[in-house]
């Protein structure tokens, strides 16, 4: 079925080529997104490494191409210019006995929203960046499911809507799978923080010894 649906999508830009801020990406090299990170205190309750600027016209396109419009390349591009930050903070860690051998999750989407897009862009993420630090072998997809179907929190205002909305989003099936390790939790743009930190509280609550959270943007 999923080769199915990437045929026709590939038939259909034959049709209709992408369009031109989508298409930028696909000879975009990494030098074009990785002198945009910013080096920003970001206002959540739990540790998030984001460090580029979702307001930027680029960053902004490349989320959009990789999340609406499943550029693989403009997911990799995400996820290669993310690991340098995501390599510091884990060796300042590593340093003090915590993440030696850190489980990657990357954010799952609702089997229903899934279906509709026919990709997670976050795992196209996670997976570029474990492979650009070494660690593509640890990227698991199973350990954390989405069990609430939300609307998209790009179109809940308050933050208060988002996190009534994320309450109970996220279940761990197998407690075991996570229990006492280190979790690296990828996803490609933090806001409020009500996504991510729904599916933290769901990790630390089957028994992970601590979650870092990461994503592309902020």
């Amino acid at each position: 079925m999923q080769h199915v649906r990437e045929v026709w999508i590939a038939f259909l830009n034959l049709l209709l080529p992408q369009r031109t801020d989508v298409a930028m990406f696909d000879a975009l090299p990494e030098e074009g997104l990785a002198p945009l990170a910013q080096a920003t205190k970001l206002p959540y309750s739990f540790s998030v490494v984001a460090p580029f600027p979702y307001k930027h016209r680029l960053i902004r396109s490349a989320v959009h191409a990789a999340k609406y419009h499943g550029h693989k390349r403009a997911a990799v591009l995400l996820g290669t210019v993310l690991a340098p930050y995501v390599a510091e903070e884990l060796a300042e860690r590593q340093a003090f006995g915590g993440f030696v051998a850190p489980l990657f999750i990357a954010l799952p989407l609702h089997p229903e929203r899934f279906h509709e897009r026919g990709f997670n862009q976050a795992e196209r993420i996670g997976t570029a960046l474990c492979v650009a630090l070494g660690t593509q072998e640890t990227l698991d997809h199973t350990a954390l499911v989405r069990t609430k179907h939300t609307p998209p929190q790009a179109h809940t205002l308050s933050r208060e809507e988002r996190l009534r909305h994320m309450r109970g989003a996220f279940s761990v099936p197998c407690s075991k799978l996570v229990k006492a390790r280190d979790v690296v939790l990828v996803d490609d743009v933090i806001t409020t923080g009500a996504t991510l930190g729904s599916a933290r509280s769901a990790l630390l609550k089957a028994g992970a010894r601590s979650v870092l959270c990461v994503a592309a943007a902020h």
